[in-house]
């Protein structure tokens, strides 16, 4: 081939990949066009919506010394137009498990970190929002529009941990504390569908504050291990330590092989407590121990036995919500509301009143629970809740059609 023809042939592919190109070009211009527009459509649809629940932390001590908890106050305020259902306990995240992913609930997270930088690589304490030890009844809490719910809570906060010469230290000093709020429900539809009531979820950040951490000089430790009726140890169940007037101290998990230790105690009376859920009843069990200088060390073992329950308040409760109507669907306020469950060893009778919306709360237990309507010049009416043992909330609309007497 010749040099004239081999140009030739070398022009004429040239152009043919650069009319290629040209036809390509407007296929892939469309193309990064309507990815562009589907990246963004999907950022806008998984973009978290602003949440009409703000939440401001405030600090009731400045400076806390172990073991002793800080005492915090959350204020939740509503900016919304409608009225929004807060879930209590408030509680702390621990390992996932299928029944926190299956009821969901209220949660805290505590955010605490050193104002002053660390010398070395350091790792964080475990800091939680400290419980009741008394029976666990939840309830629902109304914040209408422009509304403020304020709730005074227990925090036990540890400071970060460093290592020194070979040995754990931790690092004492001021800290920046912060809180997440957060409350997921499963069957959160389903109640919004039964009472037309909105139960908040999602997620909200407070502001920060600080707050100082001092070490304690207390050379006092309780140890011990939580076990099962017949003798097992029970791994990473929760223990609480509290004082003689049982205000909660610390919480802490046993380890793998059901053991719990609370060290830097001062010295005094204190109480350690552990329950657990056996099928629908709560059973608990309280243990004390005294530290003293000739006996700075105690040991403790808390054996939680099933028991048969004759006392409604060791059964499970469930915080539900009625509402009332008219046989128009309007909301009735000032109705007498009687709640009676029975199952053959307890019986309990619980009474309301439902507000101007139509709503009333009752902390129900799970079951069959005989419901009567009662109004001032008509007949009473009856209804059933058979409340489900499963999820954290319920809610019924009842229709009230006052039949004069």
């Amino acid at each position: 081939m010749s040099s004239e023809t081999q140009a030739g042939v070398i022009c004429h592919a040239r152009r043919r990949r650069a009319r290629s190109a040209r036809r390509r070009a407007p296929v892939l211009v469309a193309g990064l066009l309507t990815l562009a527009g589907w990246v963004a459509s999907h950022a806008a649809a998984v973009a978290p919506a602003k949440s009409p629940l703000k939440l401001r932390l405030s600090l009731l001590n400045a400076s806390v010394t172990e073991p002793y908890p800080a005492r915090a106050k959350l204020e939740f305020q509503n900016t919304g137009s409608q009225t929004l259902w807060l879930y209590r306990p408030i509680q702390t995240p621990e390992r996932k498990t299928w029944r926190a992913e299956l009821e969901g609930g209220s949660r805290l997270v505590l955010k605490l970190a050193p104002l002053k930088r660390p010398p070395i690589k350091a790792t964080p304490g475990r800091s939680c929002l400290l419980n009741s030890v008394g029976y666990s009844h939840p309830e629902l809490i109304p914040v209408p529009p422009g509304g403020e719910v304020t709730q005074v809570v227990l925090l036990h906060l540890s400071p970060v941990g460093i290592e020194s010469l070979g040995r754990r230290k931790r690092f004492w000093g001021t800290y920046r504390l912060s809180v997440v709020y957060r409350a997921n429900f499963p069957d959160q539809a389903q109640f919004a569908r039964a009472t037309g009531a909105e139960l908040w979820t999602g997620e909200i950040h407070s502001n920060t504050v600080t707050v100082g951490l001092a070490p304690s000089r207390g050379k006092g430790t309780i140890e011990g291990s939580v076990l099962s009726s017949v003798v097992q140890p029970l791994p990473y169940h929760r223990v609480t330590l509290s004082t003689a007037h049982e205000e909660p101290l610390e919480e802490i998990l046993t380890d793998a092989g059901g053991q719990f230790a609370f060290r830097h105690l001062p010295w005094g009376l204190y109480w350690a407590f552990a329950s657990g859920q056996d099928g629908r009843t709560e059973n608990r069990v309280y243990r004390h121990a005294v530290l003293k200088p000739s006996t700075p060390r105690a040991r403790l073992h808390l054996m939680l036995i099933p028991k048969h329950a004759y006392n409604t308040k060791r059964l499970l409760h469930k915080p539900v919500l009625l509402r009332v109507v008219n046989a128009s669907g309007q909301p009735l306020g000032g109705i007498h509301i009687e709640d009676l469950f029975a199952n053959g060893r307890v019986v309990e009778k619980l009474q309301s009143q439902t507000a101007p919306d139509g709503t009333a709360v009752l902390s129900l237990i799970p079951g069959r629970n005989f419901i009567t309507l009662r109004r001032r010049g008509c007949h009473s009416e009856e209804r059933l809740a058979d409340v489900a043992y499963h999820g954290r909330v319920s809610g019924y609309q009842y229709k009230f059609r006052c039949r004069k007497k």
